[in-house]
């Protein structure tokens, strides 16, 4: 996992996480979510077999490398978790690549060529 930090909200909980074996982008904080559908209810399996309530879906906008503003989409909101991972999978299903090297990634955005999401593990 990478991790990036988000500037557009000064609120904990706003780092978020690159990760390869999650399916779906996920938040468990919820002021970072804009233009939430809490009609998208469902469950969600966890790794260890556990399950978990998806209380709505929506929106997070972050910043990417030149300070405008990127929004990724179709977010699930799960309040119990203090984590915020984006999907590899999901990301590149939606237009952007995802290049790793030694001790950051690059999430770039392929629609729109300028666009790039800086991540670092430190």
């Amino acid at each position: 996992m990478f991790m990036a930090q988000s500037s557009i909200e000064a609120v904990s909980g706003d780092v978020w996480f690159v990760d390869w074996g999650c399916s779906n982008h996920i938040s468990g904080t919820r002021s970072l979510l804009k233009e939430v559908d809490q009609s998208q209810k469902s469950d969600v399996m966890l790794p260890n077999g556990a399950s978990i309530n998806i209380e709505g879906q929506g929106t997070v906008a972050v910043n990417s490398s030149d300070s405008s503003v990127q929004h990724i989409y179709d977010l699930q909101y799960i309040p119990c978790l203090t984590y915020n991972p984006l999907s590899v999978c999901q990301l590149m299903e939606n237009g952007y690549s995802v290049v790793f090297y030694d001790n950051y990634c690059i999430v770039h955005d392929k629609k729109d060529g300028t666009k790039n999401f800086w991540c670092s593990n430190d």
